[in-house]
């Protein structure tokens, strides 16, 4: 990454700290819930994320929720009615995430332990990638992985770096099919 790019990233999260200043606090600090179906105008809080919000921390009738959708939307949110499996809220407010000059896609071979997959898919998340893919090479020592926990582990990634857009994540493929459908101008391979 070129010194100007990192200057357009650190002003994109500069203005994205701005504007998390005139809620309750900065990004880091919040309690982030994520909904991705609130922009269908779906204004229920469901599932893990109710019980995280109303059983851990206690929220109650009037207080505020900081949402994301996954889809680059950040949400501020009053709650109107908590019932037994969910609760009801009103939009207070909407900002988009800075948006980035530049994309970033990595394509990796599942690794033997899935512990270190799942600890690649947290820290690259954390980082600001935009898209993963599974490839399968001829060496490979794993010809599955566990899409529904990855999909899990990243949601909790976002959450936790308070960034508002979801990367996308490949299911795996074969290396060959990933070369001939990626349609990047720049194309580098890490070899170890």
């Amino acid at each position: 990454m070129g010194g100007e790019e990192r200057n357009a990233e650190r002003a994109g999260y500069e203005r994205l700290y701005k504007l998390c200043a005139t809620t309750t606090a900065t990004a880091i600090e919040l309690n982030w819930f994520y909904h991705p179906g609130i922009t269908e105008g779906d204004c229920h809080l469901f599932g893990d994320e109710f019980r995280h919000g109303i059983k851990v921390l206690r929220k109650t009738v009037g207080d505020e929720l900081n949402l994301i959708d996954g889809k680059g939307t950040y949400y501020t949110g009053v709650i109107r009615e908590i019932q037994k499996d969910n609760c009801r809220f009103d939009i207070l407010k909407t900002w988009k995430e800075p948006a980035k000059e530049y994309s970033i896609h990595i394509a990796l071979a599942p690794t033997k332990n899935q512990e270190r997959l799942e600890w690649f898919v947290e820290k690259s998340i954390e980082m600001g990638i935009d898209a993963i893919s599974f490839i399968k090479c001829q060496h490979a020592e794993r010809s599955k992985v566990k899409q529904e926990r990855i999909d899990r582990i990243a949601i909790s990634a976002l959450k936790q770096s308070g960034r508002a857009t979801l990367p996308i994540i490949s299911p795996l493929i074969d290396f060959t099919a990933f070369i001939e459908t990626d349609s990047s101008i720049d194309k580098f391979i890490a070899y170890v």
